[in-house]
C-alpha cells in the first residue's frame, strides 16, 4: 500500500496498474490508471477482462470498484474519465454500476479501423455517493 501511495506521488508517475486475478488465481485482465496529471488531479480509467469465459460474472465490476476505492481512499485524485465503445453495453453498465456517467454520448471514430465511443467521467464524490448506495443494496437486498 505504501509503495502504491508512493509511485503515484512520484512527478515521473503516469500511470497505475494492477491484474485482476480469477478466483483460481489465474490473470484474467487489469485496471488501470493512466494520463495522471497530479497538479489538475485528473487520470484516465481503463478496465480489461480479456478472458471471455469470465465475462458476465461481475467480477469487471468488483475489480474496478476495488481498484476505484483505492484511488480515491490513497490519493488526491479528484476526477477520472474514460472512453468505452459505444456498442459495448456490457462495459457501460460495468461503469455505471461505479458511478460514471456519460459526458459525451458519441465521440466520433478518428479512421476507419476505430469505432465511435463515449466518453464517461467521474468524481471523487460522484464514487462516494455510488459506494452508499451499493451499501444500501447490500444491507437490504429485497430492495
Amino acid at each position: 500500500m505504501e509503495r502504491f501511495q508512493r509511485r503515484l506521488l512520484s512527478p515521473r508517475a503516469r500511470r497505475l496498474i494492477q491484474g485482476i486475478e480469477a478466483p483460481g488465481g489465474e490473470l484474467i485482465g487489469y485496471v488501470s490508471i493512466s494520463n495522471i496529471d497530479l497538479y489538475r488531479k485528473i487520470g484516465k480509467f481503463s478496465i480489461l477482462i480479456g478472458n471471455r469465459a469470465y465475462w458476465d460474472r461481475g467480477l469487471g465490476t468488483a475489480a474496478a470498484r476495488l481498484f476505484l476505492r483505492r484511488i480515491f481512499g490513497e490519493t488526491t485524485l479528484k476526477y477520472l474519465f474514460l472512453y468505452t465503445a459505444h456498442f459495448n453495453a456490457r462495459a457501460q453498465r460495468c461503469f455505471e454500476k461505479c458511478g460514471f456517467r456519460v459526458v459525451w454520448d458519441y465521440v466520433p471514430a478518428k479512421d476507419a479501423s476505430a469505432y465511435e465511443s463515449i466518453k464517461m467521467m467521474l468524481t471523487r464524490e460522484m464514487f462516494l455517493r455510488s459506494e452508499a448506495l451499493w451499501r444500501e443494496r447490500m444491507a437490504d437486498p429485497e430492495r
